[in-house]
């Protein structure tokens, strides 16, 4: 049961060092006075802190392969306080992102996967294209392989690069918008009282989701696989019991 209960903590502490504790979302899929919220919510107690970010869909093309991705922008000063990306970078440098917008940061996973190496050209193809008489056209933008990342989680790593926010602005037209803050705790026994003060300073435009609602899924299937592992186990114990505690009895018979 320990080691159950030590996955999962181990698992909850990647998933949230990736994505954070509570996202601040706009039914307009654009939030334009981003760093107003953020700045205002990070001064509720038990927050460490808000990060304004970008996320976003793509497809990767190289050498005729091709594969779906998710896009993760934010400024270079907030990617480093994730410390479970910015301490797990085993190529490259997160300032060269910082200093030039075509280039991005790609998954250990996905790089082995694609046959991506530093300094390689991929193409993104953007579902958000230019309307045309003929149709949509999508949009299409060439980057450089920067640096490789990796955090640990195979689904993570296989699926996301990483981009600076100017750079993901620009190729998916939001201007100067971003579509999500997210907020990480210091603890997570804070999380139903900072979920209801954020709750207060937002307005009706905005929605508020977190870790538990969003992987509500996951956590559900570990928790029923604990509770039957210890259904498991309860009855082995009681059988190896039983028939040492009968061994017993017929002994001091006998």
């Amino acid at each position: 049961m320990s080691v159950m209960g030590g996955f999962r903590q181990e698992l909850l502490g990647r998933i949230l060092g990736i994505n954070g504790h509570i996202n601040i979302g706009a039914y307009s899929q654009s939030i334009t006075n981003y760093q107003d919220i953020a700045h205002d919510v990070a001064d509720i107690a038990g927050i460490d802190y808000a990060i304004p970010l970008i996320n976003g869909q793509a497809m990767l093309t190289f050498n005729e392969n091709a594969t779906g991705i998710a896009i993760k922008a934010m400024d270079i000063a907030d990617l480093q306080k994730k410390k479970i990306i910015s301490d797990n970078i085993i190529q490259g440098n997160l300032t060269d992102m910082a200093a030039n917008n075509n280039i991005i940061f790609i998954g250990k996973e996905l790089a082995i996967n694609m046959g991506l190496m530093i300094g390689d050209k991929i193409r993104l193809i953007s579902p958000k294209g230019k309307t045309t008489f003929v149709g949509t056209i999508p949009r299409i933008k060439t980057y450089e392989i920067g640096g490789i990342f990796s955090v640990g989680m195979y689904e993570y790593d296989n699926t996301t690069i990483l981009m600076s926010l100017e750079a993901a602005q620009q190729y998916l037209q939001l201007k100067d918008a971003v579509n999500m803050i997210e907020i990480t705790l210091s603890d997570n026994k804070f999380l139903e009282n900072v979920k209801q003060e954020v709750a207060d300073i937002v307005d009706y435009s905005y929605y508020i989701n977190d870790w538990q609602e969003i992987n509500s899924g996951f956590f559900n299937a570990l928790d029923v696989e604990r509770s039957v592992m210890f259904l498991i186990l309860t009855l082995i114990i009681l059988i190896a019991a039983f028939n040492i505690i009968s061994s017993l009895i017929m002994l001091v018979n006998d």
